[in-house]
Formats: structure tokens, sequence, C-alpha cells
């Protein structure tokens, strides 16, 4: 049985661990995620025994999809509704280049890694699966790093937009990938059905649970409203969402946003209906809220990329090598980002390129293939693993050497 006192040491220490990473972040340059995976690494081999394993295991995927649904849901608080309708262009084109380059070169490694490593039953379609889980940067990575540097408003909303963007086309190709794998079959229209439902229905489950927490709000919690409520409401969000047939990750985006903006879009409403009342207008989220959800994106970062480092498998040579090709070959397909961002400052094109981080969308759709037994599905997770540390290892350096060469200190 786990000790209630071991587990509460243990627990303190990795927020006192990621509270001074982030100071050194602050000071140095040097991005706290490399710290904390650092620690998972020490724990894993040090401290943590079978119990805490065994209790590690079972939490992971609900871990891991909490996770991954507030942090973007948190991150559609830094997206202005007016830098969306601007950027939304530039940021699917950026995504979309960036997104099928990187499938493309994660699935030429993937395909001539099982040659070499003589990996059983592991073809063209389960590194084509390889490919969508690891073909998108991470909002968990990408989010935390931009708001501590001083990008340009445009060049910060694409790499938001395409970190929030890139998590759902990983989620969406991935699950279907998988249905194609366990089916045996292929069917172009079933496919593109089942995508444009799960964005259909997630946009517009976002954006109406959006506009009646803004009627709740201003008829109900106009004066007394609790913060555990409003996430109560987000998880309920993304059940009712997935039950539809829908993708909760991406309601929970489109929710954000509405929540963000909605002094805009009420202004906008009444506009249209001809109303003079645009004083009324009200802001959903305060100040302190938008604080108080940055501390719980703090918390769940801290021990996600801890959990990362715990998971990872030291033992295996290959999955090493495999993690450590990946990073190389994104970080590389990444240099295509100068082509649309050649009229952007330097350290904006530097920056864009260098974030090719993977991360908490990697390691939780990885995770479900384990919970659908997928074949090969363990020997996956190892390689996604090694994935996500060695980029966000590559890309942090890379970040590192871009702010020192321009002199940039993080805010």
């Amino acid at each position: 049985m786990v000790e209630v006192l071991s587990v509460f040491l243990l627990i303190a220490g990795i927020l006192i661990f990621g509270f001074l990473g982030d100071l050194i972040f602050q000071r140095y340059n040097i991005p706290d995620i490399l710290f904390l995976i650092l620690l998972g690494m020490v724990l894993q081999r040090y401290v943590t025994g079978s119990a805490e394993h065994e209790l590690i295991v079972q939490f992971a995927p609900l871990f891991t999809t909490f996770a991954l649904v507030f942090l973007i849901y948190d991150g559609a608080f830094n997206i202005n509704l007016e830098s969306f309708a601007k950027g939304i262009g530039p940021s699917m084109l950026v995504t979309l280049l960036n997104f099928i380059t990187s499938v493309f070169v994660v699935t030429l490694v993937a395909r001539a890694f099982a040659l070499v490593a003589g990996i059983a039953g592991f073809g063209w379609s389960q590194a084509l699966l390889m490919g969508f889980i690891l073909g998108g940067v991470s909002s968990a990575f990408v989010i935390p790093v931009i708001k501590k540097i001083a990008l340009s408003k445009d060049t910060y909303s694409i790499l938001t937009l395409e970190s929030a963007m890139t998590d759902v086309f990983c989620i969406v190709s991935s699950l279907t990938m998988m249905e194609i794998i366990q089916l045996s079959t292929f069917n172009l229209a079933v496919v593109a059905g089942k995508i444009t439902t799960l964005f259909a229905v997630a946009g517009f489950m976002g954006i109406l649970a959006g506009m009646l927490w803004i009627f709740l709000t201003k008829v109900f919690f106009r004066e007394n409203k609790s913060y555990m409520i409003t996430l109560a409401y987000l998880l309920l969000l993304y059940v009712v969402t997935e039950l539809l047939g829908g993708n909760g990750a991406i309601a929970a985006l489109f929710f954000g946003l509405v929540l963000k903006n909605s002094r805009q879009l009420m202004r906008i409403g009444a506009a249209i209906m001809g109303s003079r009342q645009e004083h009324k207008a009200l802001i959903v989220t305060s100040q302190m809220e938008q604080f108080f959800y940055s501390q719980i994106s703090f918390l769940l970062k801290t021990f996600f990329f801890v959990f990362i480092g715990l998971q990872f498998n030291f033992h295996s040579t290959k999955t090493l090598v495999f993690g450590l090709l990946v990073a190389l070959a994104v970080g590389a397909s990444r240099q295509v980002t100068f082509l649309l961002t050649k009229k952007r400052k330097e350290l904006d094109q530097k920056i864009s390129a260098s974030i090719f981080a993977r991360g908490l969308a990697a390691a939780a759709i990885a995770q479900f293939a384990i919970d659908r037994n997928l074949f090969n599905a363990g020997i996956m997770l190892d390689m996604t693993y090694a994935a996500i540390i060695f980029t966000i290892l590559f890309s942090s350096l890379r970040i590192f050497q871009v702010l020192r060469a321009h002199q940039q200190p993080v805010q």
C-alpha cells in the first residue's frame, strides 16, 4: 500500500522543483520542461517502487486526457478574436504544411526503424499511425514557452493556433487510423464522414456551450461565480461532445475562444439585433479567473512532464535510437516554416522554425492504443515517449540558442 506521507512528500517535491524550474527559465532561458523530465527519470530510477508505478499506470489515461482537454481550453484564452480572424488563414497554412511534412518524415523513419530493428507486424499502416501520433507540435510545450518570449501578436496567434489544431489533427487522424488498422479496410467516404462529424459536432457544441455559459454568467453568476463550476461545465461539455460523436478536445478549444471573446461577441450580437446597450457587454472570465486557470495549467504541465520521465524506458536502445532519429527528422523538416514566415521579424522566423517538440497529445494517443489492445501498442508507446523526450530536448536547446543569439529576455 502506498503510504500517504510518501505521496504527499513526492507531490510537494515535484511542485517545488517545477517552480524552481520556471524561475530558471525566466532567468537563463533554459526551458523548465527539461528539468521536469530529468526529475521524472531520477524518480523512476531511484525513488518510485512497484506500488507507486502501479498507481501511475492506473491513472495515466485519466490524467493525460484531462490535461489535454484543459491545456487546450486554457490555451484558447491566449487568442483574441480579432487576431484569430486575421491569423486563421496563415495559421492553417503553417499548420497543414508542418503537419503533413512531419507525418511524412516520421512515417518514413518509423518504417525504416521497424525494418532494421526487426519488429514483427510493424508495416506501413502502423508506421503511418506513428506519423499521425507524432505529427504535431505540443500545445503543452508551445504555449508556456511562447508566453515568455516577446513575439509579435500575429506570430503568437499563429503558433498558438497551430499547437491547438495539430493536437486535434493528431487525435482525429490517429483514431481514424486505429480503426482502419483494426477493421483491416479503408473506405474514403466513411473516413471523411467521420472526420467531418468530429469537427462539426465539436465546433457546434463548443460554441453553443460558450453562448449558454455567457447567458448563465450574465443572469445567475454575475455577482458570485465559482471558478470550479466552470471546470465542471468544461468536463460536462467534453463528455457530452464525445457521446455525440464529436471531439471533446476541439469542443474545449471553441468553448474557451467564446469565453475569452465574450465582450466582442456580445457587441456583435447587439449590433445584429440593433441594440445600443453595448455598455452592458460582459467579460465572462476575469483576470483573476484566468490566473487561476494558468496555475492549474502549471500544475498539469509540471506533473505531465515528470510523468513522461517516469515512463521513459532506459533499457531499450532501439527506442532511444528511434526517438533520436525522429527528433532530427522533424527538426529538419520544421525548417520549411521559413517559406511562410519570410515577411516576419528574424526572431519570429527562427522561433517558429525551432518549435517542434511533441508532448501531451502524442502521449495520450499512444496510451489510447494500449487501451484498445492494438498490435505492437507497447513498442509504439515506448517509441512515442522516446520521441517526445528527444524532440523536447532538441527544440529546447534550439530555442535557447536563438534567444541567446538575439539576447532576448524571457518575460
